[in-house]
């Protein structure tokens, strides 16, 4: 399985989100932690599932506030890879 996870907004830039900054790169790697747990599972609709769940549970924790979106990409093609990807708002 391949997990993708995309940052779509500029490195340098850190800008305030509903009045409240947010650490982004913290954020990320927090992210990447959840999505590394699942990394070798098969992409199915089921994982989509937990790691939304899981990714849920974080933000009612207070531990990510960044807006993100879950998305399953799966290849008809046997010579390429199923994965799903975190997608970030690139507005922050």
């Amino acid at each position: 399985m391949n997990l993708l996870y995309s940052k779509q907004m500029d490195e340098a830039q850190e800008k305030p989100y509903y009045g409240k900054e947010i650490d982004s790169d913290q954020e990320q790697e927090l992210i990447q932690i959840i999505l590394s747990k699942y990394r070798l599972e098969p992409v199915t609709d089921e994982l989509r599932k937990k790691i939304t769940c899981e990714l849920q549970e974080a933000k009612a924790a207070g531990k990510i506030s960044i807006p993100y979106q879950v998305v399953m990409r799966k290849s008809p093609s046997p010579y390429h890879r199923s994965y799903i990807e975190i997608l970030l708002d690139t507005k922050l």
